[in-house]
């Protein structure tokens, strides 16, 4: 199953503070991260906490269990034989954060 690629569609926010829900433009998105839009259910900008975000949008049969295996997923990359077969994402990182990434959740200590 194909969807039309549409990065100009519009994005779902979900906001922290007040749970509210809406649909913006990557217009409104630009001005909120420029600190000049707020949530309209209870004004907080996007310095908070718990600013408003984009979320997923419950509706995205790509989320549909059923659904899912019938879509193609496609990946991008500059890189022509990407990945590599012997791609190692964590090649790049120090020792230590290596270390914490193998504890289970929930067992990581802090130091």
């Amino acid at each position: 199953m194909e969807r039309q690629i549409d990065f100009s569609r519009e994005r779902q926010m979900l906001c922290g503070g007040c749970d509210h829900r809406w649909r913006v433009d990557l217009d409104w998105i630009d001005r909120w991260e420029q600190a000049t839009e707020t949530c309209p259910g209870c004004g907080m900008a996007c310095g908070h906490e718990d600013s408003p975000r984009v979320t997923l949008d419950s509706g995205d049969p790509a989320l549909d269990d059923d659904r899912v295996a019938r879509f193609s997923w496609y990946h991008t990359s500059a890189q022509a034989d990407w990945p590599t077969r012997d791609f190692d994402p964590a090649a790049v990182l120090a020792p230590e954060t290596r270390s914490r990434r193998s504890q289970p959740l929930g067992l990581r200590t802090v130091s």
